[in-house]
C-alpha cells in the first residue's frame, strides 16, 4: 500500500505500508474494513496507521467481485503527525477468493490530500473490527456511521 501525503515533507511524504492484520467483515447495514499497519517497512507489530472503511450493501450481497464508493478515515495513532484525515473520495473493489477471504483494491483521497492506493488481501473477522469499532475507536466510528448514513 502506497500513501502519499502531499502536507507532509520527508520519510513521511510518500510511505510504503504492508500489513498482516486486514480485517473484513461483510454485515447486514454495511460491509466494514480494518487495515492495520506498523511502521513502514513491517508487517506486524503495533498499529502506527489505521485504515478503517464502511461500504454501502448491494442488493445482491452473494456477487463475488463489486466496485464501491468509500466512507471512512485513515489514522496515524502517534507521532508528530498523528491525527485522523476522512476519507473524501475514491473507490474500493472487492474480490472475494474464498468464502473467508478476499482482495481489496483501494484508491482513495483524504480530506487533507492524503492518497492510499494499493492491494491488501483480507481476512474475514467480525471480532477485530468490532473491538476497533467498540472499545479502540468509538467516538469516531459513530461520527463516521452518522455522516455515511447523510
Amino acid at each position: 500500500m502506497v500513501v502519499v501525503q502531499p502536507n507532509l515533507t520527508g520519510p513521511q511524504h510518500e510511505l510504503h505500508l504492508a500489513s498482516n492484520g486486514t480485517h473484513w467483515v461483510e454485515g447486514e447495514q454495511a460491509g466494514r474494513i480494518l487495515v492495520e499497519f506498523p511502521l513502514p517497512g513491517a508487517v506486524s507489530g503495533k498499529s502506527t496507521y489505521l485504515l478503517y472503511i464502511r461500504l454501502p450493501q448491494v442488493a445482491d450481497s452473494k456477487k463475488k467481485d463489486r466496485d464501491m464508493k468509500p466512507c471512512g478515515f485513515f489514522i496515524q495513532t502517534r507521532g508528530a503527525y498523528a491525527g485522523l484525515a476522512g476519507i473524501a473520495d475514491g473507490t474500493v473493489s472487492i474480490r472475494r477468493r474464498h468464502k473467508n477471504s478476499c482482495k481489496l483494491t483501494l484508491d482513495v483521497v483524504c480530506d487533507d490530500q492524503t492518497h492510499i492506493e494499493g492491494e491488501v488481501d483480507a481476512k474475514e473477522d467480525e471480532h477485530s473490527v468490532e473491538v476497533f469499532e467498540k472499545q479502540s475507536r468509538p467516538a469516531d466510528v459513530q461520527q463516521l456511521v452518522n455522516q455515511c448514513s447523510k
